[in-house]
């Protein structure tokens, strides 16, 4: 199969950071370049596996209305398409990729939309709206696609930012503190841990506080820097954050998180999720990761080898999201039996009557 195909079109589609953010009046300038015959094997080989196009731009490239509808190809957004293999397929990033291409202006990716791309784990509440949220000039146009709220910026105003495959996204302290917009004290607390997280942190507390230092004093950033006070650095995941909201609403010792636990002789023992050394008890969450018979396994090995250690495990599972009065009941009578064991330590700390428990109005359907 042999067809026309603009002699500089090569140059461009290699280079897709550029292609799929070019906008259709660009496109149209191709035009006016010489023709050369290229020899084809399929349409799709004129594709970069990596771009979003426009109708005119895809079947320009010779896909005809037919395979577009076929296997090789797939519509990310109405007028937008992409190869059936792209590399982001099945993921936030392509339809964050198609967002930019719809926009055709140009646009930062901000606030939970740039958090999750950075892989942060998001409140419940927050992560339900799927739309890419966009940041632009006032006045560089406006969009009424479903999936992108845009969001526009004083002339004025500067947004640390960074780039990820072709797009600029805020920077992560940046993206964070737009999020404050938006959220609670809480939800702010579970996003900032998953910038601190224990595996591939994107910053640290020290560099966020300095961070809000040179913002002023605007309400974003007091929430925020309120929120920092309640963080923790080296999280595994926001599950924890909640379970440590959960204990301190309670009005339990805050555990450490991901604390390394070691006998004696200094030999390991485990890494654990929330650790109250005082009191020699952990508190874990079981999660779907946990769910596989080898893991459940190797999770009881390393409980039973905690108890024989004398230290205590009190588990939280799935269901006390909803509702963690079991497990704080359970993790608060752990504490009393651990501090009775030991003359030196204070006593026990004691829940809230059950019939008022404080902890409740905290995390509603998260």
């Amino acid at each position: 199969m042999r067809q026309k195909v603009k002699s500089r079109l090569t140059s461009v589609i290699h280079r897709p950071s550029v292609f799929f953010g070019l906008s259709s009046k660009e496109f149209g300038k191709l035009d006016n370049m010489v023709d050369t015959d290229v020899a084809v094997q399929s349409p799709s080989n004129l594709v970069p596996r990596d771009a979003i196009l426009t109708y005119r731009q895809i079947t320009t490239l010779g896909v005809t209305r037919g395979q577009l509808r076929g296997s090789q190809y797939m519509r990310v957004m109405k007028g937008l398409y992409a190869r059936a293999d792209h590399p982001l397929k099945g993921t936030f990033g392509l339809q964050a990729l198609a967002a930019v291409a719809a926009v055709e202006v140009p646009v930062v990716i901000w606030g939970t939309s740039a958090l999750r791309l950075f892989g942060v784990e998001l409140p419940t509440r927050l992560d339900s709206d799927r739309r890419v949220h966009l940041l632009t000039r006032r006045g560089s146009g406006r969009s009424k696609r479903p999936e992108l709220a845009v969001h526009y910026l004083r002339d004025t105003v500067r947004v640390a930012t960074v780039n990820w495959r072709g797009m600029t996204l805020a920077a992560p302290i940046e993206a964070w503190l737009q999020a404050a917009l938006d959220a609670d004290h809480d939800e702010l607390v579970q996003m900032g841990d998953g910038l601190v997280r224990y595996k591939n942190p994107l910053t640290d507390i020290s560099a966020i506080r300095e961070y809000l230092k040179s913002r002023g004093s605007d309400l974003p950033t007091r929430q925020a820097a309120a929120a920092l006070r309640d963080m923790r650095q080296g999280t595994d995941s926001i599950t924890e954050t909640k379970m440590r909201q959960w204990i301190n609403a309670a009005g339990l010792p805050e555990p450490e998180v991901n604390r390394t636990i070691v006998d004696q002789q200094g030999q390991f023992l485990a890494r654990v999720d929330l650790y109250f050394e005082r009191y020699q008890t952990v508190a874990e969450y079981d999660g779907q990761c946990h769910a596989t018979d080898s893991n459940r396994i190797r999770d009881n090995n390393r409980r039973r080898l905690l108890q024989r250690h004398g230290i205590e495990v009190v588990v939280a599972t799935r269901s006390d999201l909803s509702d963690p009065t079991r497990f704080l009941e359970s993790l608060a009578a752990a504490l009393k039996r651990q501090a009775a064991k030991t003359p030196l330590l204070e006593p026990g700390p004691s829940l809230p009557k059950p019939a008022t428990p404080n902890w409740l109005g905290h995390w509603p359907n998260q």
